[in-house]
């Protein structure tokens, strides 16, 4: 199976389940934090599963551009993982 996939297609399964991993990693780490640190957490974990997300839609568009609300999506959870991701570094 492995062996019919393009090297585009490779990657994204890797990240469909890739970003989903660090967003549990994100919630098993809130469980030990206290607010607004724990809600940051929060936050950052659901955003990584979502851009999971947006690697399986994009699997089956062949872009992460099209259709544009995927575009427009990666971009909402890109700028979020920046802005919490460093927020939640800033707090160590």
């Amino acid at each position: 199976m492995l062996d019919n996939l393009s090297p585009f297609e490779l990657i994204n399964w890797g990240e469909v389940f890739l970003w989903p991993i660090i967003g549990c990693m994100c919630f098993l780490k809130a469980v030990k934090e206290k607010n607004p640190k724990r809600i940051q957490l929060c936050i950052l974990g659901l955003t990584f599963f979502v851009f999971g997300l947006t690697d399986y839609i994009e699997l089956r568009t062949g872009a992460w551009w099209r259709p544009f609300g995927l575009l427009v999506l990666n971009a909402l959870c890109l700028s979020s993982i920046v802005f919490f991701g460093v927020k939640v570094l800033h707090n160590r």
